[in-house]
């Protein structure tokens, strides 16, 4: 197979091979961690009644690659397991942090377009202009400023200093500016 379909289908097949390396990598390195989870998680004082019982509830008496088989099973459904902090199912937690996400990146997209659109239309205009020149000035420096360098300054000016927009959350319009503003620069 050649041409578009052949292109397309190795890519599928790298992204599936990519998936499951990174899984792989990811799980294996999540038990190479220090400590034990179900420890962490039984009270103050866990008896060994209480570390067993969970670690039977979560899978982790079985042997390290049936662990993982179960998991990808399980993934491969959509069924993410439960969190080990508060025991709720993980997806749609998953699904709830995509959400954000999305309205994060259109707020963002829909905020470089309009400024985009009218600060080069505005240079244009007046070419050779001090608006052109200061359109030139702000466009590289949004592009020379590391990200977190302009999210951190947007926060200390904004958040901090004025207490016009909250440092962190989700909750309304006023939370999406800072961030959408980070994005867009």
């Amino acid at each position: 197979m050649s041409g578009l379909a052949g292109y397309v289908l190795k890519r599928l097949l790298a992204m599936v091979l990519l998936l499951f390396g990174v899984t792989f990598v990811v799980f294996f390195m999540m038990y190479l961690a220090p400590g034990d989870v179900t420890a962490m998680l039984a009270a103050n004082a866990p008896s060994a009644q209480q570390v067993v019982a969970l670690r039977h509830e979560f899978g982790l008496d079985l042997p390290l690659p049936a662990q993982y088989g179960r998991f990808l099973a399980r993934a491969v459904r959509g069924d993410l397991g439960d969190s080990w902090v508060d025991r709720r199912p993980v997806m749609p937690q998953v699904l709830d942090a995509v959400a954000y996400t999305l309205r994060l990146a259109a707020a963002a997209l829909f905020l470089s377009i309009v400024v985009g659109l009218v600060g080069g239309i505005g240079a244009a205009v007046r070419r050779g202009s001090v608006t052109d020149e200061t359109v030139l000035t702000a466009t590289l420096v949004g592009i020379s400023v590391p990200v977190f360098v302009t999210g951190l300054l947007l926060i200390y000016a904004f958040a901090f200093r004025l207490r016009w927009f909250p440092t962190s959350g989700a909750g309304s319009w006023r939370h999406l500016v800072l961030p959408a503003v980070t994005l867009a620069s």
